[in-house]
């Protein structure tokens, strides 16, 4: 059984039966709504736990190569990563 509450606490959902837990969302882009409508779908979850890590590796390799600092990326458990 999925737990919603603990996907949603995971990935900073706001409560959509709630509307003031979304703030002011007269300002909001449609890449903005777009966002929080993608966030709540089971396969882009599933997407993203997939390839979180294998995408970071690859980043951080092609940042080396271009003599980056490999610490500005975030890595996949930074809860900012996802909101």
């Amino acid at each position: 059984m999925i737990d919603r509450n603990a996907i949603a606490t995971e990935w900073g959902l706001p409560d959509w039966q709630d509307e003031s837990s979304y703030g002011n969302t007269s300002s909001w882009s449609f890449m903005r709504w777009r966002w929080e409508f993608t966030r709540r779908r089971d396969d882009y979850r599933n997407d993203f736990d997939n390839w979180k890590d294998q995408t970071y590796d690859f980043w951080v390799n092609a940042r080396k190569l271009e003599n980056k600092l490999p610490d500005t990326l975030l890595t996949p458990d930074v809860p900012g990563l996802l909101q």
